[in-house]
């Protein structure tokens, strides 16, 4: 800290003046030793005490005064540096109320892009089902049997034939759709095969969840002729579409299925259609008590899986 200009005058003249007062001293002290026999030790101790004294009192007051000043330019050093940190202090409160401030931007920015990425995800999904939906509207458009019928019609031109010549047990349904899928298969075939990718597709898809997924596919189920959902039920008895099974449990696919459209009379038809809807029942109830719950606990989800593949293993 710099020394005060008038402190240092003041420092030089109280030195000035003792060093004057010294020297009158110290020629009193000759002169008197000088002229005076009788001048000894103990008047010089007593004379220099004298003397010397109002010097050291003037020094003790002047060094109480500055000891004082002191004191005072350190009070005022503490309080310029509790107002810096006052002023610190604010600074530090402003930058983390900043910092607060981007942390929400950024957690606002991170649900912004979550909710984009989602509407992105779900976009792109519903551009890829809707397109194989379309293609399989051209399927059966261009599905064709020995110019007997054609589109839709080869539907419920198979169920028929089914119907007409099933024998009622299980090794001669066997048979009879061999005879059957030797003459319909080759448009039938490709038709199965995008109606069972069209459905893995919604099933193995990572967005959707359980109640989504059921949606999509009962808008694909809605798009599907009486005859259609008949002969989609009959071949998952064989073991060209047995595969298919499982998603018809998961999701209630022959949930609106008219009996009338299956062979009449035959225990094998109406077994396996009652124990299908059996176990899409106990799908139903099982997703609809997790509903208000999390739809996508992973527990929920393998006992669903679950539950369609021991309904599978039951014998008709």
């Amino acid at each position: 800290m710099a020394e005060n200009p008038e402190k240092a005058t003041v420092s030089s003249w109280a030195l000035f003046i003792s060093c004057v007062w010294s020297g009158v001293g110290a020629g009193l002290v000759a002169h008197s030793y000088a002229t005076d026999n009788n001048f000894t030790l103990n008047l010089l101790g007593d004379f220099l005490a004298g003397w010397f004294s109002p010097l050291a009192f003037s020094w003790f007051i002047y060094a109480v005064f500055m000891q004082r000043d002191e004191l005072v330019e350190a009070r005022k050093v503490a309080i310029l540096q509790n107002k810096e940190l006052a002023e610190t202090r604010k600074v530090t409160q402003m930058q983390a109320q900043q910092l607060e401030l981007q942390k929400k931007e950024l957690e606002g920015s991170k649900v912004a892009l979550e909710d984009q990425s989602k509407a992105l995800n779900l976009q792109n999904f519903e551009n890829i089902f809707f397109s194989l939906v379309t293609s399989l509207t051209r399927v059966i458009d261009s599905m064709d049997i020995s110019e007997i019928c054609k589109g839709r019609a080869v539907f419920t031109y198979s169920v028929n034939n089914i119907r007409r010549y099933f024998k009622g047990d299980s090794s001669s349904f066997a048979n009879q759709y061999d005879s059957y899928w030797n003459q319909a298969g080759e448009h039938l075939g490709i038709y199965f095969r995008l109606l069972f990718r069209i459905v893995k597709f919604v099933d193995e898809h990572n967005y959707p969840n359980i109640l989504g997924k059921r949606k999509y596919v009962k808008l694909l189920r809605s798009h599907l002729s009486e005859a259609e959902l008949g002969l989609l039920f009959i071949n998952s008895m064989d073991e060209r579409g047995a595969r298919f099974t499982r998603f018809i449990i998961k999701y209630d696919l022959v949930d609106n299925l008219v009996p009338d459209t299956l062979p009449l009379g035959y225990v094998y038809f109406q077994k396996h259609l009652e124990k299908c809807k059996m176990a899409s029942d106990a799908v139903n109830k099982l997703i609809k008590e997790q509903e208000y719950k999390d739809i996508k606990n992973e527990v929920f989800l393998k006992n669903i899986e679950d539950l369609c593949e021991v309904s599978l293993n039951v014998p008709i």
